[in-house]
């Protein structure tokens, strides 16, 4: 009779070992569902060069940069000596004139180039967060026929030239001087103009490096806030364990199987309990960010704060259609898993009966 009280004793405390194991397995393998949930829906977006290309193009990023550049262009004319004579230009006929002189693709081109240098840094795949911008095909394109048409068409907008500015151009067809007011010439003479507009297009170009680097060569301070900020290490850190997380969770699976192959229900509730969990915690912040509302704007204002005026409008569009995905990804994960957890909670109901 001792034996067997001994023995029953011996199986309780086995059952109770097991159950706490299960239970310290299953909030291990519930956080990492959880971050599995996370990470699958960071992975189809934000680290997804194909999406976020896309999202650019649906959003109209890549018309909206010549807008960009032109109230840049206006910013710095307005604080350099040539003030005076590009006052006369308007905002539309500055975007204009940058649209002619950017080659075909060249703005989507360059915007890849740039995605995947980003990328490649939270990757792991460069150590420094570096970016090259390629001018080269903006310098032949300013000094072939598009940019001297661009040119010409922003003269048309011009005032007509007086007779004091005619002169001045006159000195200049017959010194070859790119120093005159700008004006709006008669078009008798715009065939004489060629050979000093060919001169300007070139100074212009000259002015223009080759190519761009973000941050230049030893100025890398103007970036390393972006390097050390919170939002790129966390990227950063949650891509380097990302691969290992499916690992770590069929593990866990694997243990709480393992440890609780003798009792069914044990097993099946350990598992409906991480599955279920883990797809509340996609669902809800899911359903707030694919839905709106005031949250997914205060995240989206923290990002851009910091962002100069012109890119804010262009750059909240486009993180509020990311986020909208990402909400979306979110929520059908969570069902995913809860539905998951549900049969599991079905199969524990057999279980225990």
């Amino acid at each position: 009779m001792a034996r067997h009280d001994g023995q029953a004793e011996t199986n309780r405390s086995s059952k109770a070992a097991a159950q706490g194991w299960v239970v310290f397995l299953s909030i291990l393998l519930t956080a990492c569902l959880v971050l599995l949930i996370y990470g699958l829906s960071l992975d189809q977006t934000v680290f997804r060069e194909d999406f976020l290309i896309g999202q650019i193009e649906k959003q109209g990023f890549y018309n909206d940069v010549p807008g960009m550049i032109s109230e840049l262009m206006n910013a710095e004319i307005r604080k350099s000596e040539m003030a005076s004579q590009y006052a006369w230009f308007s905002h539309e006929q500055l975007t204009s004139f940058v649209s002619s002189i950017l080659p075909p693709d060249w703005i989507r081109q360059q915007t890849e180039s740039v995605i995947r240098s980003v990328i490649s840094y939270i990757e792991f795949e460069q150590e420094t967060l570096s970016i090259l911008i390629d001018t080269q095909p903006v310098k032949q394109n300013i000094m072939g026929p598009a940019g001297k048409q661009a040119f010409l068409s922003l003269l048309s907008g011009l005032p007509d030239c007086t007779t004091e500015q005619m002169l001045m151009i006159g000195l200049a067809i017959e010194t070859g001087q790119t120093n005159f007011d700008l004006c709006n010439p008669p078009e008798n003479i715009l065939p004489l103009l060629d050979f000093v507009l060919d001169q300007i297009l070139a100074e212009i170009a000259n002015d223009i490096p080759a190519s761009v680097q973000i941050p230049p060569p030893g100025q890398s301070s103007s970036l390393q806030l972006v390097e050390q900020s919170s939002i790129i290490r966390a990227l950063r850190g949650f891509q380097a364990g990302f691969g290992l997380l499916p690992w770590a969770a069929g593990f866990f699976v694997l243990l709480i199987a393992v440890i609780s192959w003798q009792s069914l229900r044990l097993m099946v509730s350990g598992l409906s309990f991480s599955f279920i969990f883990a797809g509340v915690a996609g669902i809800l912040p899911g359903a707030i960010i694919f839905l709106g509302g005031q949250f997914p704007a205060l995240l989206i204002n923290s990002y851009t704060r910091t962002i100069p005026e012109n890119l804010s409008d262009p750059i909240t569009r486009l993180l509020e259609a990311i986020f909208k995905v990402q909400g979306q990804l979110l929520l059908i994960l969570g069902l995913g898993f809860l539905l998951v957890g549900l049969i599991f909670l079905v199969l524990r109901f057999f279980a225990k009966r």
